[in-house]
């Protein structure tokens, strides 16, 4: 049976905040209620709610968990770089969808370009595998509830309820003053190889500076597809990485004063005009950094984004329709 806005309001309440703590948001000034000032049904109730930031006393207790897991690996790698990137690092993040990652870095003295290994061979300074090693014994000595090895990352819950803490070996690949501008290679443990580098500081600088920019909007476009997501009873698939994509290639200047039922359209009018319709280029479609294009030589991710804009996102935007609201 297919759930209520209101049951699914509740459901990202719950993940927002599990222990029940009343928190009263910002205005932001953008037409968004304070939850004093409820919506007025359930369907304003949810589009509200999925907008939402997660509350500061959950995003505190996420940076805590990666606190933990970073004291325990500056100990047995205390030459390396232990730093956050992801979603908590923009504010993007979602109870149950998001975790904290957390890169652990080397600086290598040579390169090699052997296609076996990626970008390292022989190296005296730095080796990723042994890095992992000693990263993954140093985390399950250390008494934490799961330590679980992916290709890419070691997952880590400091206790049952614990968020997942993903810790990613790689290097940085270039040098400069500011660490956005540096771009970092990951180490992929089940190839023995590293993949190929990408800017993650960039990421989060653009869409903290647009967002800024915008008033929050940008943030929440993502926070509602996020939701949207995580929300639907399909499993849907598609990438924060892909969704991302998707609201920073929004021109701001059409959403810049939009209301929280605005943004709805933006987004809706936006996926269909660049994704859904004949003749259509969502190939096109750059990343935030606009050094890749997520839906180029990814078809998987494309359907996934028509089945959440098909099967979520459309119903929405047609009863507000329907409505009168645009």
């Amino acid at each position: 049976m297919k759930r209520s806005f209101a049951d699914k309001t509740e459901s990202i309440i719950q993940r927002q905040n599990p222990d029940g703590v009343r928190i009263v948001l910002a205005n932001e000034s953008m037409g968004v209620p304070t939850f004093d000032e409820a919506p007025r049904d359930e369907l304003h109730d949810f589009i509200w709610h999925a907008m939402c930031e997660v509350p500061q006393i959950y995003t505190d207790r996420v940076i805590r968990n990666g606190e933990l897991v970073k004291n325990t690996l500056n100990k047995v790698l205390p030459s390396r770089d232990l730093v956050y990137q992801g979603s908590v690092m923009t504010g993007t993040h979602i109870k149950g969808a998001s975790d904290i990652d957390l890169l652990c870095l080397g600086t290598p003295s040579a390169h090699s370009t052997d296609p076996r290994v990626g970008w390292f061979l022989n190296m005296p300074t730095y080796r990723p595998a042994q890095d992992r090693d000693k990263c993954v014994t140093a985390l399950c000595n250390a008494g934490f509830y799961t330590v679980v090895q992916q290709a890419k990352s070691i997952q880590v819950y400091t206790s049952r309820t614990a968020t997942k803490v993903d810790v990613v070996n790689g290097t940085w690949q270039t040098n400069d003053r500011y660490q956005e501008n540096r771009k970092v290679s990951i180490y992929n443990h089940a190839k023995s190889v590293m993949e190929p580098g990408d800017y993650p500081f960039i990421s989060i600088k653009k869409i903290n500076d647009r967002s800024s920019l915008t008033n929050g909007r940008l943030k929440r476009m993502i926070r509602f597809l996020k939701n949207l997501r995580t929300e639907s009873d399909l499993g849907i698939t598609v990438s924060s990485f892909e969704l991302n994509a998707i609201c920073y290639a929004i021109d701001p200047s059409i959403y810049v004063r939009a209301d929280y039922i605005g943004l709805v359209d933006v987004l809706t009018r936006y996926i269909y005009n660049h994704v859904i319709i004949t003749g259509s280029h969502p190939e096109k479609i750059p990343s935030v950094t606009g050094l890749e294009y997520p839906f180029s030589k990814n078809p998987a991710a494309l359907v996934e984004l028509q089945r959440l804009y098909t099967n979520e996102l459309f119903p929405i935007w047609d009863v507000l329709h329907k409505h009168g609201e645009f």
